[in-house]
C-alpha cells in the first residue's frame, strides 16, 4: 500500500548510516525499522539514537521482513547482503562502490531490485547539464577534467584494508566522478591510469589518476586523493565545441561565446537526502532508482581496468557486462 509507512532496515552503523538515517527520521512515508552490524555494541547504539531494534544476525533483521534495507558496510561485503535480501523480494540501495570487482558484481542472479547510491546524479546541476549535453548545446564534447580532494587519514579504518575494501580512494572517491562521467556522456572505452600510494604508508592507494577515452568521443582526466589539502575545486568541468560548464554542488553552463547560460548556487541542496528520498519512492513503486545494477557494475568496471593498467601500464578495456542504458 503506497500510503503506509515504509519500513527501511540499515545494515551497517557507520558514518554513511548515521547520515541515510538522519535524512529517513525526516520522512513521512518511511520509518527506521531495524538495523544490523557485526559489532554489536554499535548496532545498540545507532538503534538508540534512532528509536529503532538492533538485530545480532543478518537473517534475524530480514526475517523481520522489511521493505527495503540501506547496506552500508565494506564493499567486499555488499554483493553477499544484497543478494540474500533481493532473494526474499526486499529492494535494496547499496552504498558505493557496488563491490570490490566485476565478478563478484556478476554474481547477483536478479539485480531488479536493486539501487545503487550514487549521491552526485543528484546534484541539482547534474539533470540540467545531462539534458543540456544530450541536446548538443556543449556541442561536441571534448574533454572532462575531475578530481575529488581531501587531506583524510584512512589509518585504521576498513577504507585501508585492501580485503574489506577492495582498494583505496580510487573505489571511495574515485567511481563517484566515474559515474559521473557516465551518467553526463555515456560509457567509457578504455582507460590509463596511475596508482600512488601515499604519505601515511597504507595497504591501499591514497591517490589516482586516471585518463578515460569515452564512446562519445571525448577524454577524461579524473584525479582522487586522501592526501591533498586543496580546496574544493568543481566535480568536474567540461569542455565542448559549443560551451563550458562545471558541475559540484554549484553549476554553471557558459555557450561558445563565454555567456552564462544557466548557473545556480547550492543553495542547501543536500544530495544524501535526494538518495534516500529516491530509494523510498522506487520501495514504493512511484519510481525507478536514479542509479541501478549497470551504473554500479560500469563504474567498478572502468576502476578495475584502471588498477589493471597501473600495473601493465597500457590502456585496458572495462568489462562490459550489459547494455549500457544512460
Amino acid at each position: 500500500m503506497t500510503g503506509a509507512q515504509k519500513q527501511i532496515a540499515i545494515v551497517g552503523c557507520g558514518n554513511a548510516a548515521q547520515r541515510h538515517a538522519s535524512n529517513l527520521r525526516k520522512m513521512s512515508n518511511a520509518v527506521i525499522s531495524g538495523c544490523h552490524d557485526t559489532r554489536i555494541e554499535a548496532a545498540e547504539a545507532f538503534a538508540l539514537a534512532n528509536e529503532s531494534r538492533a538485530y545480532e544476525t543478518l537473517e534475524a533483521l530480514l526475517d523481520a521482513n522489511p521493505d527495503g534495507i540501506v547496506i552500508c558496510t565494506p564493499p567486499s561485503t555488499h554483493v553477499a547482503i544484497a543478494e540474500v535480501a533481493l532473494e526474499r523480494g526486499i529492494r535494496v540501495l547499496c552504498e558505493k562502490p557496488l563491490a570490490p570487482t566485476t565478478s563478484e558484481c556478476e554474481s547477483l542472479a536478479d539485480a531488479r531490485g536493486l539501487a545503487c547510491a550514487f549521491k552526485f546524479r543528484h546534484l541539482k546541476g547534474a539533470r540540467v547539464l545531462r539534458d543540456h549535453i544530450a541536446m548538443g548545446g556543449l556541442g561536441r564534447i571534448l574533454t572532462i577534467r575531475g578530481s575529488a580532494l581531501s587531506d583524510l587519514s584512512m589509518a585504521g579504518r576498513w577504507f585501508s584494508d585492501p580485503s574489506l575494501s577492495g582498494g583505496g580512494v580510487l573505489l571511495d572517491n574515485g567511481v563517484h566522478l566515474i559515474d559521473l562521467c557516465h551518467y553526463l556522456v555515456g560509457p567509457t572505452e578504455s582507460v590509463c591510469a596511475t596508482i600512488m600510494g601515499g604519505k601515511r604508508g597504507l595497504a591501499v592507494e591514497e591517490s589516482a589518476a586516471i585518463q578515460m577515452r569515452m564512446h562519445c568521443g571525448a577524454t577524461a582526466e579524473l584525479f582522487v586523493s586522501w592526501e591533498a589539502p586543496a580546496p574544493m575545486p568543481p566535480l568536474l568541468e567540461i569542455w565542448g565545441t559549443e560551451g563550458y560548464a562545471t558541475l559540484g554542488y554549484n553549476y554553471q553552463i557558459l555557450d561558445s561565446q563565454k555567456n552564462c547560460v544557466r548557473a545556480e548556487e547550492a543553495n542547501g541542496t543536500c544530495v544524501w537526502n535526494e538518495v534516500i528520498t529516491n530509494f523510498v519512492a522506487f520501495v514504493n513503486n512511484e519510481s525507478q532508482p536514479m542509479a541501478r545494477f549497470e551504473d554500479g557494475y560500469s563504474a567498478v568496471a572502468v576502476a578495475e581496468a584502471a588498477y589493471a593498467s597501473a600495473v601493465t601500464h597500457m590502456w585496458e578495456t572495462p568489462s562490459q557486462y550489459c547494455t549500457f542504458v544512460r
